[in-house]
């Protein structure tokens, strides 16, 4: 595992919210995850979901996604990203959790954990979060194993999915890992940590 460590939290802001400015302005800021993943969600969750939360969802793709497919409950997304936020996509840093959000959530959905100034801290949040039988749904691809570098210190927590598996051990129980390879299903694409 890998860190950027910031001496103060107003550093570790100014660094996401830097970096999605910056993409946004090269019209850059690309959807990070994919139908496929979410589908793969979709299959495993069988129970109804009343509430949903998603972390780090910049411009929000992944509501809309999650909306079509479950076609129930309520959906919100967090962005550290004040000028991405409205309605749905509420504006604050994801370990920064609302006190009446826990034990709420019936599914929570992040592929945002290398932008976590604190990965067990966030995790220990967001499964504080969860319904009884909720459950958090954690994507790690390949691009998760790489430190931001440069100005790019947003992408400050890398980990394979080895390390990734361990860190949510810690935290809470890892029911099951879901696999999302590609179409001849020849080549692991991306991973989703289930925990409970």
């Amino acid at each position: 595992m890998q860190q950027h460590i910031f001496s103060e939290d107003v550093d570790y802001v100014e660094a996401q919210t830097s970096l999605t400015l910056s993409r946004m302005k090269q019209n850059k800021l690309r959807f990070c995850t994919t139908p496929e993943t979410l589908a793969a969600i979709r299959r495993y969750h069988l129970k109804e979901v009343r509430k949903a939360l998603c972390h780090g969802v910049r411009t929000g793709e992944e509501l809309v996604l999650f909306e079509n497919l479950f076609k129930t409950g309520s959906w919100i997304g967090t962005e550290i990203t004040k000028e991405l936020c409205g309605q749905k996509i509420l504006h604050r840093d994801f370990t920064q959790i609302d006190q009446a959000w826990i034990g709420l959530f019936d599914l929570i959905y992040s592929n945002a954990l290398d932008h976590a100034q604190d990965p067990w801290k966030t995790l220990k949040a967001w499964v504080a979060c969860l319904a009884r039988d909720g459950k958090l749904y954690i994507e790690w691809n390949a691009w998760h194993n790489k430190l931001g570098h440069g100005s790019n210190k947003a992408d400050c927590f890398a980990a394979d999915d080895r390390e990734y598996l361990l860190l949510l051990s810690e935290v809470a129980h890892v029911e099951n890992v879901l696999e999302v390879r590609d179409l001849h299903g020849k080549r692991l694409l991306r991973k989703i940590f289930v925990v409970r």
